[in-house]
């Protein structure tokens, strides 16, 4: 589901270059409006979200979770260097008459004031962030395919370093299952509120690409986040503490009770 949740979301950043590059100095045409790349904007950041994983699972390959993750972290920066382009300029070479200008941040806000500059504020130490994990997804990278030996200092730290990552108890994982289900919940209602309040076009149908792609999307999604949440908040539970029972079919190395010398006598 992770590998489906990156494909999409690397797909609809695609899309947004590809429209971008086209359409993105049509202010005079009004080809290409702000709201219209506000939505698919939405849907790579909050997708990015979703497609995070905490947690490491020991049977995979320690080679292609890091693949993994670099191929994540790569389109992650990406859309966060091009989330900084368009707050910053971006927004203004696009249409933006007054009917099409709205956004959903639990309410009906103007994205060319506060929301903006909040954006201005946010996105900066987001991108800056985003390569820094992003170079350090090379580095582990580039360990792996050295390979010096079968089994390297470096790969043994990597691997116990993952391994330790999956430490999480049930109350953590309960709290992110929670957070990624707001999460789903506000993409799907800030995608489709900017479509209704920016009268966007063409996408009102399910049938529709513009609908139907994030409508299975969202609800592979949704099961995923189900299945996870009941799975593993079921499956774990606090470790017995290490010598508080004794198992009755152990021998514990109890001394015989000595023998009464008066009877034996």
């Amino acid at each position: 589901m992770q590998g489906i949740n990156l494909s999409f979301q690397a797909s609809v950043f695609g899309g947004l270059l590809y429209v971008t590059i086209t359409r993105g100095n049509t202010q005079a045409a009004g080809q290409l409006y702000a709201a219209e790349i506000w939505v698919m904007l939405s849907l790579c950041l909050f997708a990015g979200i979703l497609t995070a994983n905490p947690e490491f699972e020991p049977s995979e390959p320690v080679f292609s979770t890091v693949i993994h993750t670099a191929s994540q972290q790569t389109v992650s920066v990406l859309i966060f260097w091009y989330t900084v382009w368009f707050v910053y300029t971006g927004m203004d070479q696009m249409a933006h008459p007054p009917c099409s200008r709205y956004l959903f941040s639990m309410a009906k806000v103007d994205m060319y004031h506060w929301y903006r500059v909040g954006w201005k504020i946010v996105v900066i130490p987001c991108a800056i962030m985003a390569t820094i994990i992003f170079v350090a997804s090379l580095r582990m990278v580039l360990l792996l395919l050295k390979k010096p030996e079968p089994k390297s200092e470096s790969e043994k730290a990597m691997e116990a370093q993952i391994s330790g990552v999956k430490s999480y108890s049930k109350y953590i994982l309960l709290a992110l299952t929670i957070f990624k289900f707001f999460v789903l919940g506000f993409t799907v209602a800030s995608t489709e509120l900017i479509i209704r309040w920016n009268h966007i076009q063409n996408v009102n149908s399910i049938g529709g690409t513009g609908q139907l792609i994030p409508l299975i999307v969202a609800c592979l999604a949704f099961i995923r986040l189900l299945y996870k949440f009941f799975t593993d908040f079921k499956n774990r539970s606090p470790s017995p503490i290490v010598g508080s029972q004794v198992d009755p079919k152990v021998d514990v190395g109890v001394p015989a009770k000595p023998e009464d010398p008066d009877k034996s006598a």
